[in-house]
């Protein structure tokens, strides 16, 4: 019975329309979460129409993040996976995270943006004067900006607490492939056809 409510999408899209609502009463969004807004004159039964939300699956944007840090730091992601195993191998699952808050990291994510906003200002006028007479200078590779991953966790927590014992409505099949990890750092809330509501 529950995979045909799954296969039902007009039953998906009132699910994101009660989940976006909720979402937009407790504050999430828009300023953390994003629910893409079904489009209800193009979803049928069979079709889902909704919002494009840009970005890659939050466990695929991670990854890409970390493959890209190791290669700059002389490594590999797998290295790097088999460090980490390695390390809760020996040492356990830690009792708590021990690095930096979220604040702390979001504050370090505005200085990389402002670093890269005052690089590529000073580029753009210095060929926009001097580059006409010498030759102009590239633009450098922007500085990765890290994802706020303790951010991100809380987030999740929390967003799934509301659903779950304040609105009675959730997402019901909650992993990484689920949510999306958009450009400005909020997390894209999809799939909705595994959604479940408490009665009582």
């Amino acid at each position: 019975k529950q995979n045909a409510l799954e296969m039902d999408y007009t039953l998906e899209a009132q699910n994101l329309r009660d989940v976006r609502r909720n979402m937009i009463r407790h504050g999430f969004m828009p300023r953390q979460v994003v629910v893409p807004q079904p489009l209800a004159d193009l979803t049928t039964p069979r079709m889902l129409v909704m919002e494009f939300l840009p970005g890659p699956k939050l466990v695929d944007g991670l990854r890409e993040y970390f493959a890209d840090w190791a290669l700059q730091n002389g490594t590999t992601l797998d290295d790097l996976e088999r460090q980490a195993r390695q390390k809760m191998e020996r040492e356990g699952i830690p009792a708590r995270y021990d690095g930096p808050s979220a604040w702390k990291l979001s504050l370090y994510r505005r200085a990389l943006q402002a670093y890269n906003l005052l690089v590529n200002t000073s580029v753009a006028t210095y060929n926009a004067t001097a580059g006409w007479v010498v030759p102009p200078l590239a633009y450098p590779q922007p500085i990765q900006i890290p994802p706020n991953i303790p951010r991100i966790i809380d987030t999740l927590m929390r967003v799934h607490g509301y659903q779950l014992f304040a609105d009675g409505i959730f997402q019901a099949d909650p992993h990484g492939g689920n949510f999306l990890l958009l450009p400005d750092g909020r997390i894209g809330l999809i799939d909705y056809g595994a959604t479940k509501r408490l009665t009582r």
